[in-house]
C-alpha cells in the first residue's frame, strides 16, 4: 500500500499447492456414489502470509439414481456439499492486502436434488432444487482474478428450483 492510497500487489515468491481426489462407486445395478473432495493451501513465502484467494477444503458426496424406460432413461439424485471454515486468510490490511472477506470463509453445507428424462440420446430434461434446506451461507469467491480492495460479502442464493432442457441433432 502506497502513501497515496494505491496498491501494488506482486508475490515474488509464493507457494500454492492444491489437491483434488474424486472416487465413484457402482453401490447395485442402478445406484452410484460419487465423491470430491478439494483443498488448496497457498503461502506469500516472501513475507510469509496467507496467500489470497485460497479456496477453503470442500467435499462432494452424491448418491445417483439410474434407470431404464420404454421412452430412454432417468435419474434421481441428491448431492450433499460441505465448505470448511478456512482460518487462514488475507483479510487484515495492514498485514497484507485484505482481499480476503472472512465471511466467504465460514463453514457450510448445503444439500441438492436432481433429477432428469432422457428419450434415446436425442432429448432431456432436468430439473432440480439446490440449497434444498434453504441455509444461509457466504460461498468462496470463485473468481480469483477479481481482488477488491474492499471486498463485500454475497450471500449465496437461497433454495434455488431450476429446469433444463438439452437436444441433440
Amino acid at each position: 500500500r502506497q502513501d497515496d492510497g494505491s496498491v501494488i500487489s506482486r508475490n515474488v515468491d509464493a507457494t500454492l499447492i492444491g489437491a483434488e481426489i474424486g472416487a465413484a462407486k457402482s453401490l447395485s445395478t442402478n445406484l452410484a456414489a460419487r465423491s470430491k473432495i478439494r483443498y488448496q493451501y497457498g503461502e506469500n513465502d516472501s513475507d510469509n502470509r496467507a496467500l489470497y484467494h485460497a479456496r477453503p477444503l470442500t467435499a462432494d458426496i452424491a448418491l445417483d439414481w439410474r434407470d431404464y424406460a420404454p421412452f430412454g432413461s432417468y435419474n434421481l439424485g441428491v448431492n450433499l456439499h460441505y465448505a470448511h471454515k478456512s482460518t487462514r486468510l488475507d483479510s487484515d490490511k495492514t498485514k497484507g492486502l485484505g482481499f480476503d472477506n472472512p465471511l466467504h470463509y465460514q463453514s457450510y453445507a448445503t444439500v441438492n436434488l436432481y433429477a432428469s428424462l432422457q428419450t434415446r440420446d436425442r432429448f432431456a430434461v432436468s430439473l432440480g432444487i439446490d440449497n434444498l434446506l434453504d441455509r444461509k451461507y457466504h460461498a468462496y469467491n470463485e473468481q480469483p482474478h477479481v481482488a477488491a480492495l474492499s471486498p463485500n460479502a454475497v450471500a449465496a442464493p437461497e433454495r434455488t428450483y431450476w429446469l433444463g432442457f438439452s437436444f441433440n441433432f
